[in-house]
């Protein structure tokens, strides 16, 4: 059950880096264009780069925290049902 828990958590994570990933990588797309439009300060676009590079970060951490999951279940074993989730996860994390 606790490895079944930490995939399921390490699920949760990744999927929630990866939202605020894509909404970094807009947000940094749409500023750089208003600045190209002289709508907004460069400071502006530099804050979106630093979020956008924070929210990769968070996703890379999240990955890894998948993988060590995924590790511990090589190691120790589990349910189908867990195997199934966690399969079902990387095909998630591939496609993104």
């Amino acid at each position: 059950a606790a490895l079944r828990e930490q995939v399921l958590s390490a699920r949760s994570a990744v999927a929630n880096a990866t939202g605020v990933a894509t909404d970094a990588r807009r947000d940094l797309e749409r500023n750089e264009a208003l600045y190209q439009a002289g709508a907004i300060a460069e400071r502006t676009v530099e804050q979106a780069k630093s979020a956008r590079d924070a929210a990769q970060a968070q996703l890379a951490s999240a990955r890894a925290l998948l993988a060590n999951a995924d590790e511990s279940i090589d190691v120790h074993g589990d349910t189908t049902e867990t195997l199934t989730a966690l399969i079902y996860l990387q095909r998630e994390i591939l496609a993104a």
